[in-house]
């Protein structure tokens, strides 16, 4: 997910046999108006196949099925039609409806008497955490930069490739008796 945007997929971007999905954003005008509009990717790297895992292939069909089993209502917007996520009323998510629902699972989480307390965080932490867990299981940082959609690879490493103490370890015990 995007810092300034929200995501939401649509069936008709999302090829489940071929296993690829595309995005489109949603944002708030900036001009003054309130509303909603499809976000363009910013650069041509923002339009991109990315190959599904088979845990979030499965996911979407679920997905679907809920919604064709409630009868839920499908609308149109700015061209685009048959949404994965919809709102209990048929709408979309908002980046605040999502926010408002994080905000309130971290909150009744905490609530309940747990050692561990949640931490309040954004849904641009939780695109950091998948591209920091995709850098530190891949030495591929072009296919990283791909898969996040970066024109350029600086910012990849920069905002993305976050050390972990784990693979930290690993670099440096991979260098254990081929130094000397």
């Amino acid at each position: 997910m995007r810092r300034r945007g929200y995501y939401e997929e649509s069936y008709s971007k999302c090829d489940c046999r071929n296993k690829k999905d595309g995005e489109r954003e949603y944002e708030k005008n900036d001009d003054g108006h309130y509303g909603y509009y499809i976000k363009r990717p910013k650069t041509k790297a923002g339009n991109r196949d990315i190959p599904m895992l088979k845990d979030v292939r499965d996911a979407l069909i679920d997905e679907k099925e809920k919604q064709l089993n409630l009868k839920q209502e499908q609308f149109e917007f700015d061209g685009y039609h048959n949404f994965v996520f919809v709102s209990k009323r048929g709408g979309f998510y908002s980046r605040e409806n999502i926010s408002t629902q994080i905000k309130q699972i971290i909150d009744e989480y905490n609530a309940e008497e747990n050692d561990i307390k949640l931490p309040y965080f954004s849904t641009n932490v939780l695109r950091h955490t998948f591209a920091t867990r995709l850098c530190s299981r891949t030495a591929d940082m072009k296919a990283v930069q791909y898969i996040m959609g970066h024109k350029d690879i600086c910012t990849t490493l920069k905002y993305y490739a976050e050390p972990t103490d784990e693979g930290i370890r690993n670099s440096m015990s991979s260098l254990e008796g081929v130094m000397f």
